[in-house]
């Protein structure tokens, strides 16, 4: 039993080690001419980011839109400056926008449909942190887009004889000041978007982590089907849903509803969004590759692949469920199946359950029991973390919010500390329960697992999607089944070490993008968690037989 325990534990780090993002990030590639390079795209970012270029500053934005201009007519795009004088003005002030557009045909002929890459030229315009103003030199917001979307441009221009499709190009000003370039140019200038059946949104809401698929077009399932060519996939239809509660938009919000799309974006150190240390130093290599390893294989279908020739190959009229698990890839489930699957899941549970009580192994008063000690345990942890959020945002001078808490100090300790302590004492509170109360495995997994069904049925009817529980609940209830077998234990570890996979950077993911404030929430999912997967190990372990 000792020694199933240390091999259990050493598994659980190297699992929590390797799914970490800067392990599964790729490196750049300087060998081959062939495929993306970051060092090409750190060179773009480097002219872009060299002053702050926002709404304030019409002579640098200037000067990094004709850079572009000059950028997109060596890849022979034949760019076009679009400018509109804003409706709105910026503290009293007009403003004058200027987008810049361009087109790849392929060769020697003109495409009936297009996949436009967009980003946006402006940095953000004075941001009041602390007390103190704050101006960004758009290094990853939107250096990141714009770099990347250069690179793509240069890689798929090597195999243009086999385009069937074309490329076109928009970088919009005034993003961060209202939208104002891209509700502008879809305005005033609709005719640039005919014929496109693909957009592709480059954003950046920090400055490291894996470059996510955060957020598609409506009704997306043939838009999934082409995002299954990419490499290193990192997507969650749970983040549209989240998304959608933050407080952010992007040139993507204004087209979605109209065109088949995808946005990606970092969104891993909010500390540095909007803020003098979005900069070239700041920047992250690993990041970068990760756009462009993921969205070249994107656009090279689309290009080379006759089927997408009409611009509405890639309308449908439903959505699918996805997520990505490390070195597994993306997993992606029809509405149907999806359904179907948590059925199962649930009938598995109550026939099995039954068959647990029919055997003595389950008793209905200590899953009661169990339930109530651990959901006031989690209840009384988090709100004890709301306070401690509270506090240190005090301490920063910030006014508390649940959702985008960003600029606090020290962050990361406290947040170690306090998930470490909380998880700590759920532990100590699962021992006592199985030996004072003399509770079972089963009836500890069968808990854990009730819980969880009733949180993912909450989430699918509030944000309409619950795959945030799904991996959970299915290696749960394997767990579940597998102690009745002989070889349990390797099936308990199996989805152990799964389960550990899909959730370590998903819940990662979920803390950077809401922040410091949601501290309590993130708390209370971490503990949920842990509910089954303590039974889980000691299955293993051999622990509580």
């Amino acid at each position: 039993m000792l020694f199933r325990k240390l091999v259990g534990v050493i598994i659980i780090l190297i699992t929590s080690i390797v799914s970490l993002n800067r392990i599964f990030l790729p490196v750049d590639n300087q060998e081959d001419k062939n495929l993306f390079s970051t060092s090409n795209v750190i060179q773009d970012i480097q002219v872009i980011s060299k002053e702050p270029h926002s709404v304030e500053h019409p002579q640098e934005r200037s000067r990094v839109r004709e850079y572009l201009y000059v950028r997109l007519a060596e890849c022979g795009a034949d760019p076009v400056v679009f400018y509109y004088d804003s409706v709105e003005s910026y503290k009293k002030k007009r403003i004058t926008i200027g987008n810049v557009y361009g087109v790849l045909e392929p060769a020697g002929k003109k495409a009936s449909s297009y996949v436009m890459l967009i980003a946006h030229l402006d940095s953000r315009f004075t941001n009041l942190v602390k007390g103190k103003e704050q101006l960004s030199l758009g290094a990853a917001d939107d250096g990141y887009g714009l770099g990347v979307i250069l690179e793509l441009i240069r890689i798929s221009r090597l195999y243009q004889k086999q385009w069937s499709q074309g490329i076109k190009i928009l970088f919009t000003d005034s993003e961060e000041y209202g939208l104002d370039g891209i509700k502008h140019a879809y305005s005033f200038d609709k005719h640039i978007f005919d014929k496109v059946g693909l957009i592709i949104n480059f954003e950046a809401r920090g400055v490291k982590g894996p470059a996510v698929l955060f957020e598609t077009s409506v009704n997306n399932k043939k838009v999934i089907e082409l995002y299954k060519h990419s490499k290193k996939p990192t997507a969650f239809s749970l983040t549209s849903a989240v998304y959608s509660i933050l407080p952010n938009y992007t040139d993507f919000s204004v087209l979605k509803e109209d065109f088949p799309g995808m946005n990606f974006s970092v969104v891993d150190n909010l500390n540095y969004y909007h803020t003098a240390k979005d900069n070239i130093e700041n920047i992250s290599g690993r990041s970068i590759q990760h756009y462009g390893v993921q969205t070249q294989e994107i656009v090279k279908e689309y290009l080379v692949n006759k089927k997408y020739s009409s611009p509405d190959y890639l309308l449908s009229d439903s959505n699918v469920v996805y997520f990505s698990i490390p070195y597994l890839g993306i997993i992606v489930l029809s509405n149907l199946l999806y359904f179907s699957l948590n059925i199962f899941i649930l009938v598995i549970f109550l026939i099995i359950t039954l068959f647990y009580v029919k055997q003595s192994r389950i008793r209905l008063v200590n899953i009661l029991k169990i339930t109530g000690v651990n959901t006031l345990y989690i209840i009384v942890t988090s709100i004890a973390l709301y306070f401690v959020s509270r506090f240190f945002s005090q301490t920063n001078g910030l006014e508390y919010k649940l959702i985008s808490l960003a600029y606090v100090d020290e962050e990361y300790p406290v947040l170690i500390l306090s998930l470490g302590t909380s998880v700590v004492f759920f532990r100590w509170l699962y021992a006592k329960h199985m030996n004072s109360s003399k509770a079972t495995l089963p009836e500890y997994m069968a808990s854990g697992i009730l819980v969880l069904m009733l949180l993912s049925a909450i989430t699918l009817f509030l944000a309409g999607d619950s795959t945030l529980f799904f991996v959970s609940l299915l290696c749960g209830v394997l767990s579940y089944v597998s102690l009745l077998f002989k070889y349990s234990k390797f099936i308990s570890l199996l989805g152990l070490i799964v389960t550990l996979l899909y959730l370590i950077p998903l819940l990662y993911l979920l803390y950077v993008a809401l922040a410091f404030g949601s501290l309590p929430i993130i708390n209370a999912l971490v503990l949920f968690f842990v509910w089954t997967l303590f039974p889980t190990f000691s299955a293993f372990t051999g622990t509580y037989d």
